[in-house]
């Protein structure tokens, strides 16, 4: 069970409390059950929650949706519906470069007719500011983008310089122009760090490098300073001619939200309503969000794509595409990184920081010539992940009753009979005594291991101090409950029942509850892998690496080794009503509400390339007195979610091996370059973590694949799996033939 309190949220899940109230009234009339499929999904922009999942109007993204665009060719002309108001609209991309992969991309009506053409080599690097390292100690800004960049499975450089490097790192930048295919700037860039002199030609060299084919992506660039004159002025105006405006205007309060359009090709995988109606307030607060907003110019081949809205009024264009010879400038006049609204805490779709994650990645695509190469975010040609987990934290899904079975052996025993496994947070309470061992062992009888601690008692840990970390079985004192206490002695039972060697480096908190010292406490007993945050907390549905994440760093994280993933869908929903925390239980009436919530994130995270965890008790839950074996509702529900993954491209895996996956994905690196004759070359170095079903994600199909020492690969489309463990500092040279 979840609570909502967090300290560092203000007006939180808001959206949660009007789903649940909405769709309280309305739950009597549907009879949807768990394993059933609904007839009645919703189609209609008519005002009516026509499938009772609390979702007035959202369509999800399924066949009986899809639709074509008039007069449109190639992948210009399908997409999805999606409903603004009570009218629909066809979500297509634009066009963008073609790549070989049987779709007509770039829609002029032809199929794999790609450019005989080279690319630069295929990596992004960012360049700070120098100004940027005084203005933001913290790295929070440069932070953000290295965590868009590494989900998105972009290859790139970024150097943090010395103090007395910086503006030696940036000065350099600019002769390195042409080993990168993107450079990104992140912060705000002002127009007279861009110098331009007899001996000092950046400016030159920059527009040089973009209408070459590089793709320039920076953030909140200043107009021509008023007070300049002379050639200064000219100088600065000739600065913002390359990204197509004259002048900029700085809202610092007001702008409730971004309007987006897919007109430019870096913007052609945003395609749903939160994607395309990017939230930077919450509720009837307004949350002040620096905004850029620009005058365009005129001369210039430029589109904004992105508008900067106060409610229903336009406050400018924010977000611009320019054209420059073969290449692109984006303009970034807020950073999709650092808003601060979100829909709802957990059960919902919100991409939230995911928003400049697919930008980054649809502009790579653009800068590599259609023929890029990622590091892909699943461990497998599936387009996304589902992570079924479970909180082991109530007697009868530990015990025998007159429910039957305990709770978490029948649903171990469902996902065994579907072929996937499942990931057990236990809670070893002894003090109330509902705890067995026993449980531990029939769990890994059943493949269900590794599993993960869940604290003692399950209390709200908020406010426990940290204690002294010498917490044993033998000497703790419950009653004066420590986060030392609560996490060590949980995992000291469980290594004691455990099989010797099982594996133990996984925890969930209580209530998905934090602690101050938490981070701290986990670490030093040895996990890795954390999931007691949603993703409201985080504002994004990828795993995290606490080591750069840029935000919570002081309050949590500590910049720890660890990885967290952020829960995004559960078998309850709360709210407050009257001062009262409430929850809405997943049962057999409230099915249909859940269905619809689980099955419209699963879609759109699959889309994305995103993780979806679900976490479900395999208990009656909280209410449910009149139902001792409501547990049999939520294994039905989970065994649909999973069935409902495998047709649905998205892979069912464990967060230990999700975790692992992911460790050795980040350390990875690929330096590769693409030839119209030659197909794709490079080089691919392992880091310090093994890494296990590395996945390269090309934008071509692939005909074969050639990587010495790596052992065989799986070749679906343009994702090659490997299907060995590759080492930690393994290294070979690949090739890639195209079909």
């Amino acid at each position: 069970m979840t609570t909502m309190a967090r300290p560092w949220v203000t007006g939180c899940a808001l959206l949660a409390v009007w789903l649940c109230a909405a769709c309280a009234d309305e739950l009597p009339t549907c009879t949807l059950e768990p394993g059933q499929q609904a007839e009645d999904n919703e189609t209609l922009c008519d005002g009516i929650d026509n499938d009772c999942d609390g979702l007035t109007d959202v369509l999800a993204r399924l066949d009986v949706n899809a639709c074509t665009v008039a007069g449109a060719k190639g992948a210009c002309s399908k997409g999805f519906r999606a409903c603004f108001g009570q009218t629909a609209t066809c979500m297509a991309p634009p066009p963008i470069a073609e790549a070989s992969n049987g779709i007509d991309d770039d829609c002029n009506g032809k199929i794999d007719d790609v450019a005989a053409a080279t690319s630069r080599p295929l990596r992004a690097r960012v360049v700070m500011p120098p100004y940027m390292w005084a203005d933001d100690p913290g790295n929070t800004v440069l932070y953000g983008v290295q965590t868009a960049l590494e989900q998105a499975g972009i290859p790139f450089d970024s150097v943090q310089p010395d103090d007395d490097d910086r503006q030696a790192d940036w000065a350099e930048s600019f002769y390195e122009l042409d080993d990168y295919a993107m450079i990104i700037m992140p912060g705000y860039v002002m127009p007279g760090y861009i110098k331009s002199d007899y001996f000092i030609r950046q400016r030159q060299r920059l527009r040089q490098y973009v209408e070459g084919g590089g793709v320039l992506v920076w953030f909140k660039p200043l107009g021509p300073d008023k007070q300049a004159f002379g050639n200064d002025r000219m100088a600065q105006a000739d600065v913002a001619a390359l990204g197509g405006f004259t002048a900029h205007h700085v809202h610092k309060k007001g702008a409730t939200r971004v309007a987006i359009q897919a007109s430019a090709p870096g913007a052609h995988l945003l395609d749903s309503i939160e994607e395309r109606n990017v939230r930077l307030s919450g509720g009837s607060t307004v949350v002040n969000v620096e905004v850029l907003t620009y005058d365009l110019d005129p001369a210039a081949d430029v589109t904004a794509y992105g508008l900067a809205m106060a409610g229903d009024k336009v406050l400018g264009g924010t977000l611009l595409y320019n054209r420059v010879g073969s290449g692109a400038v984006y303009t970034m006049g807020y950073d999709p990184a650092a808003y601060t609204a979100f829909r709802c805490f957990v059960n919902c779709f919100d991409p939230g920081r995911d928003v400049l994650t697919g930008l980054l990645r649809g502009m790579f695509r653009q800068a590599a010539g259609g023929h890029a190469v990622l590091k892909h975010s699943v461990p497998g040609p599936e387009d996304g992940v589902l992570i079924p987990s479970h909180d082991i934290d109530a007697p009868d899904a530990f015990n025998d009753g007159a429910w039957g079975a305990p709770g978490a052996l029948r649903m171990a025993k469902m996902e065994k009979n579907e072929g996937v496994k499942g990931t057990y947070f236990i809670t070893t309470d002894y003090v109330t005594g509902y705890y067995d061992p026993e449980l531990l062992l029939d769990l890994c009888d059943l493949g269900m291991c590794p599993q993960g601690g869940h604290s003692i008692q399950h209390l709200y840990w908020g406010e426990f101090p940290k204690g002294t970390c010498e917490e044993t079985l033998v000497n703790y004192k419950p009653a004066w409950p420590t986060i030392c206490g609560e996490v060590r002695v949980n995992l000291e039972l469980m290594r004691k029942t455990l099989p010797k060697g099982t594996r133990l480096d996984s925890f969930r908190s209580p209530y998905l509850e934090v602690n101050p010292h938490m981070y701290d406490v986990l670490a030093a007993h040895g996990v890795r892998y954390d999931s007691s945050l949603g993703n409201g907390d985080m504002r994004t549905n990828y795993p995290v690496h606490l080591s750069n994440f840029p935000w919570l760093q002081e309050e949590l994280f500590h910049h720890h080794d660890m990885l967290e993933f952020p829960v995004t869908l559960e078998d309850g929903m709360g709210w407050y009503q009257g001062g009262v925390e409430k929850r809405l239980e997943l049962t057999k009436r409230s099915w249909p509400f859940f269905r619809g919530l689980w099955m419209r994130a699963m879609l759109e995270n699959a889309a994305n390339g995103a993780t979806t965890v679900l976490l479900v008790h395999p208990s009656f839950g909280v209410g449910n007195d009149s139902d001792r074996d409501n547990a049999v509702n939520k294994i039905n529900a989970v065994e649909w979610a999973i069935r409902f993954a495998k047709q649905h491209g998205v892979l069912v895996t464990t967060m230990a091996e999700m975790g692992d996956f992911w460790m050795g994905r980040r350390d990875t690196r690929i330096a590769a370059t693409w030839d119209a004759s030659k197909g794709y070359t490079g080089k691919l170095t392992v880091g310090k973590h093994a890494a296990p079903k590395l996945t390269l994600d090309f934008s071509d199909h692939i005909d074969s694949f050639s990587c010495a020492g790596a052992g065989d690969v799986n070749i679906v489309g343009g994702r090659v799996t490997f299907q060995q463990t590759l080492k930690p500092a393994f290294s070979c040279d690949f090739s890639a033939s195209v079909k």
